[in-house]
């Protein structure tokens, strides 16, 4: 008896572990069925979004639609936009007047060709509608020079425009550079991706200073009064007309030759064929500081030794018996990570090294 109640409940515990494996094995075949499933969705969607990629681009070249060109500037402008007229061939390529149901409403121009980028007057005709039309306040003393850029349409041309904002003298830079700055940014905020330019002007000068790059209007304003104080002392112009105050952040050459002791740095990546470059500390605007091509001086100063021979990524080097390496990545040091684009300050920081500038001569000089 005792026998037939211990052999029910083995036969009990083996139902069990049995009923305790197949719901597992359920599990898990649920499981691996799921993680299948998504894997393949996975693998639909990204060859959907690179078919979709390549079928429109493909599509945009090829297309007897005008509509698609259209629908493609809608997406690149941010614009809702109408066909007025076309003279296409049965591609799409030709040209266009199209007009825009949003702000600014303005009609503009488009042509199209196989296998090339096509061109509009858009950005060119937006800033001539808030200028001559809205005539906001703030481009009162903008002046715009138009002209129509023949293409390669017969009677086709697309308007160009290049727009100025015209000054007397130095001490109304402050002001002008608050208003292009502003200007930048009304643009911006109403036509994506704008790039027509308006540019300072003192007489003959023209200030390079594009403001799209520009973050605040102190950087503006200091890059504005820099561009205008080396243009006049290049060209060996008067420059009495800065305060001192402006003198001592200003006169900072746009460039210096690098040193390592005596030797004077070349740039490996330039020189080729026979043909000698050397390395420059660029001035940083932004930043109001010089910048060095590190991987330059660690190549060019035999203080360094480089391990390897491929300099044309990351690499190790030695100076005095101890490893460092160049690096990419940022522009800070990290340990022993020299950064590609380089402070002078960094090679005093791990090298030791004594900076001297003569901007008489213009040559930062590290001593080593």
């Amino acid at each position: 008896m005792k026998k037939e109640k211990m052999m029910e409940y083995i036969n009990q515990l083996d139902e069990q572990k049995m009923e305790k494996t197949q719901k597992a094995a359920k599990r898990i075949t649920i499981s691996l069925g799921s993680l299948i499933i998504m894997i393949t969705i996975i693998i639909i969607c990204f060859f959907y979004i690179i078919a979709s990629f390549f079928y429109n681009e493909i599509y945009l070249v090829f297309s007897t639609e005008p509509e698609l060109f259209a629908e493609k500037l809608e997406n690149m402008y941010h614009q809702e936009i109408d066909i007025v007229q076309t003279n296409c061939d049965e591609k799409g390529n030709g040209t266009y007047l199209l007009q825009t149901k949003k702000e600014p409403r303005i009609e503009f121009k488009a042509v199209k060709e196989i296998y090339s980028e096509f061109e509009t007057d858009y950005f060119d005709r937006a800033l001539v509608y808030y200028v001559e039309t809205v005539q906001d306040p703030l481009f009162e003393n903008v002046e715009l020079i138009k002209q129509e850029e023949q293409t390669d349409f017969e009677n086709f041309t697309l308007l160009r425009c290049k727009a100025y904002f015209n000054i007397q003298e130095y001490s109304q830079i402050e002001e002008a550079s608050k208003t292009l700055f502003e200007i930048q940014k009304f643009m911006e905020k109403r036509v994506a991706d704008f790039n027509v330019f308006t540019y300072l002007t003192i007489g003959e000068y023209v200030s390079p200073v594009e403001y799209d790059i520009v973050s605040t209007i102190e950087e503006g304003l200091y890059r504005e009064k820099y561009e205008y104080y080396w243009f006049l002392k290049d060209s060996k112009q008067d420059t009495s007309i800065f305060p001192k105050e402006d003198v001592k952040i200003l006169d900072f050459p746009r460039q210096l030759d690098v040193y390592v002791n005596d030797t004077r740095i070349i740039d490996e990546d330039q020189t080729s064929y026979g043909f000698i470059y050397y390395s420059k500390a660029d001035y940083n605007l932004a930043k109001r500081e010089y910048e060095v091509n590190a991987k330059d001086i660690v190549l060019g100063s035999s203080k360094f030794q480089v391990i390897g021979n491929n300099t044309n990524q990351a690499f190790p080097f030695t100076y005095q018996g101890k490893r460092y390496e160049l690096y990419y990545i940022s522009d800070k040091v990290i340990g022993n990570r020299l950064p590609w684009i380089a402070k002078p300050s960094y090679f005093t920081q791990l090298f030791g090294a004594e900076v001297e500038y003569d901007y008489e001569a213009r040559t930062i000089r590290f001593l080593l």
